[in-house]
């Protein structure tokens, strides 16, 4: 079974489209920047295994929190979060 993980750095953006830039992050501020990474590694044979991400949320610590994906994977505010772009079948 693969392992997965979900990361968050910090970012830029070209032509309006974010990309990886700096230092993985443990806390962002509201309108700061930041790329989402979500990940699996896996000892088995490629192209067994494929990653869907959906059902996502974010909190601030004091109990309130966003959906930013629904049950399909698809962003529920493209504000806060665009429709994931996958890299790979277990990166997205």
């Amino acid at each position: 079974m693969p392992t997965c993980r979900y990361e968050i750095f910090e970012a830029d953006r070209i032509d309006g489209q974010p990309f990886e830039k700096g230092e993985r992050v443990k806390f962002a501020a509201v309108g700061q920047p930041v790329y989402h990474k979500w990940t699996c590694d896996t000892t088995h044979e490629p192209n067994i295994f494929c990653m869907t991400v959906k059902s996502c949320s974010c909190d601030d610590g004091a109990g309130n929190s966003v959906k930013l994906l629904d049950e399909e994977g698809c962003a529920l505010d493209r504000y806060l979060l665009q429709n994931l772009e996958y890299t790979s079948d277990l990166e997205a």
